[in-house]
């Protein structure tokens, strides 16, 4: 058993990318990142994380970023990376988003980070 998320083998992640659907709030929390990786390097599908994230507080209406970070215990660097990843798969100009509402849900992580940026200069 790992003690770290970083200790996770991908290759260990390919029978189980549907389980991030099923973990709970600690459990995305601690799991998210290595999700995350894994689609960045091919070893899942990048919707696997893409769809947990745009659906963390049940759909695509309620996932507003502030709830989201509190109730998972995201940190700033977290919500960064998110909002990233996000952006990563619809791409720089969403032209790769699968409806206006992901897009939507893009817009407010990437405002959010920006607001977050602000508040720490």
């Amino acid at each position: 058993m790992e003690d770290r998320w970083q200790e996770i083998s991908r290759a260990k992640l390919i029978n189980f990318e549907s389980a991030l659907s099923f973990i709970d709030e600690r459990g995305t929390c601690y799991y998210l990142p290595v999700f995350i990786i894994a689609a960045l390097e091919g070893h899942i599908s990048i919707s696997v994380p893409f769809f947990k994230i745009v659906q963390m507080l049940g759909s695509l209406r309620k996932s507003v970023p502030k709830e989201v970070i509190r109730i998972y215990g995201f940190d700033r660097n977290q919500a960064q990376a998110i909002a990233a990843f996000l952006r990563f798969v619809v791409g720089e100009h969403g032209e790769y988003a699968g409806s206006q509402a992901e897009l939507q849900i893009i817009w407010q992580w990437e405002e959010y980070v920006k607001n977050q940026q602000k508040i720490y200069k």
